[in-house]
């Protein structure tokens, strides 16, 4: 989904070629992310006027793996996806750039490993997120994004209580937790440092991640126990699913990517 611009500070009219009238400061906002489970490839369209252009590329969540059949271990918590910031001159930039954003991994069923984010942020060759990884069943959480800042990896899933999800560097996705085998033992979801979130839960029946807003990084899915709860999805955006709880658990989806464009 996009959401274009422009959105002007104080009236922002335009002249009549098309350039900011007067003191006028004119910003165009451009939002990015997919609708559902399918990775979205689209244009960014600079606008004429833009002098400055502010870019941010969040990677999509892994999902979450279920629980391992047969074993006292729940799955494993997807990665967080990572983030990367970065400023142009626009007239650096040419008049339009292919952006793709991933989406989400999904969480995965008994004694099946879950995917990674369907595919890395990206604004054109100038800016890239990765998404994260998907958890193991039974097992390993998946590892973060990488990017300027590298989300946070999955908790593990384990026969005692499931291991927390890791929070991202500078503010990237946190993980999500891994499942747990008896009573509420699923592993918290990371949260993004710096954010002040609460993490997204201890187990039991699993709450979604929290979400920071809709262009900021989420927390990871709380991980399931051995109550057979699916994992908690992750938050948006970037937030890797909770693993499924012993020992029938399924795992939580992933958080969608996001590229966030503002020009000025």
């Amino acid at each position: 989904m996009t959401v274009p611009g422009p959105y002007q500070l104080g009236d922002g009219l335009l002249d009549g070629v098309g350039q900011p009238d007067g003191d006028f400061q004119a910003q165009d906002v451009q939002v990015f992310t997919p609708e559902g489970g399918a990775t979205l490839n689209a244009t960014w369209v600079k606008p004429r006027w833009a002098k400055h252009v502010h870019v941010v590329c969040i990677g999509p969540g892994g999902g979450g793996a279920g629980a391992l059949s047969g074993s006292s271990a729940g799955g494993g918590g997807g990665g967080g996806g990572g983030m990367s910031v970065a400023d142009f001159a626009a007239s650096d930039l040419p008049s339009e750039v292919a952006v793709t954003v991933g989406a989400r991994g999904t969480g995965s069923g008994v004694n099946e490993a879950a995917p990674a984010g369907t595919a890395a942020a990206s604004f054109g060759s100038y800016l890239t997120a990765g998404a994260g990884g998907g958890g193991s069943s039974g097992g390993a959480g998946g590892a973060g994004g990488t990017g300027q800042f590298s989300g946070g990896s999955g908790g593990a899933g384990a026969s005692t209580t499931g291991s927390a999800g890791l929070s991202g560097s500078g503010g990237a996705a946190g993980g999500g937790g891994g499942g747990g085998p008896s009573g509420p033992l699923g592993g918290s979801g990371g949260v993004p440092a710096g954010s002040g979130l609460s993490a997204a839960g201890t187990g039991g029946p699993p709450a979604n991640g929290p979400s920071a807003g809709s262009i900021n990084p989420g927390g990871g899915g709380a991980g399931g126990d051995n109550g057979s709860y699916t994992g908690g999805s992750g938050g948006a955006v970037g937030g890797g699913g909770g693993g499924g709880g012993a020992t029938a658990g399924l795992g939580g989806n992933g958080a969608n990517g996001l590229v966030y464009v503002v020009s000025s």
